[in-house]
């Protein structure tokens, strides 16, 4: 952390905002467990800062590409790119001109049919809610719930990916049907229910190919027969 030569009074009216500040977690289903987004983090905290002339600026800093990766599948291909944003957090204090910052530095990681723009802006997004919790000093999420779910790790997001580029399915539907921002942020239960998700896909898929198939052979046979019909009975009018 870096701050100005003197932080007595920014310290103080830190003191007053968390005697009043309210832990924020119940209005968003994520992870397993419930959080609070960002615009409910900034709806709590603006007014208690304002109160005690604090304000704060959170600035994105320098990105970095780290790796670029073309990923090749049945249907195509397409380019995932790896790197880290920064995100710069400062409160002031209008009176006494005081500050303290951090800087906090987050990994991204573009998918299918995402820029990296998207990519970068969902991680300041996130960064964002939980550089400004930490400095004011309230929680997004309940200490509770939150050590419930056990989160998947880079080997099982690799595999996940994997499975959900060879089925065609988007990372969008998956995020959306679990409330949450990036593939990330799954539990290992929300994992092994969308791995169990795509097998299914796998199986009706190859039902539905098995089924064309059948269907095929029994037309083909059927058209063999009827053209041995045909010839026996030129040979029999001859």
């Amino acid at each position: 952390m870096h701050s100005s030569e003197q932080i007595n009074e920014i310290a103080a009216a830190l003191v007053r905002v968390q005697a009043e500040a309210r832990d924020v977690y119940k209005n968003r289903a994520g992870h397993g467990y419930n959080y609070a987004d960002l615009a409910t983090v900034l709806e709590e905290v603006r007014p208690l800062l304002s109160k005690n002339h604090l304000s704060f600026v959170q600035l994105p800093g320098g990105s970095t590409i780290r790796e670029t990766i073309v990923v090749k599948r049945e249907k195509g291909e397409y380019t995932r790119t790896i790197g880290t944003v920064e995100l710069r957090t400062v409160l002031l204090h209008s009176v006494s001109g005081q500050w303290i910052e951090e800087i906090m530095s987050l990994p991204f990681e573009t998918e299918k049919g995402t820029s990296i723009a998207q990519a970068a802006g969902a991680a300041i997004t996130y960064a964002r809610r939980y550089a400004l919790t930490a400095m004011v000093g309230i929680a997004a999420t309940s200490d509770e719930d939150a050590a419930l779910p056990a989160m998947i790790n880079t080997a099982e997001l690799k595999e996940l990916r994997a499975q959900l580029d060879e089925t065609g399915t988007e990372v969008e539907r998956v995020c959306a049907h679990f409330g949450i921002d990036a593939l990330e942020d799954l539990s290992r239960e929300q994992y092994n229910a969308t791995l169990k998700s795509m097998e299914v896909k796998r199986r009706n898929a190859a039902k539905e190919g098995g089924g064309r198939s059948s269907a095929a052979m029994t037309a083909k046979a059927g058209d063999q027969v009827a053209s041995l019909k045909e010839r026996l009975v030129a040979e029999v009018k001859k």
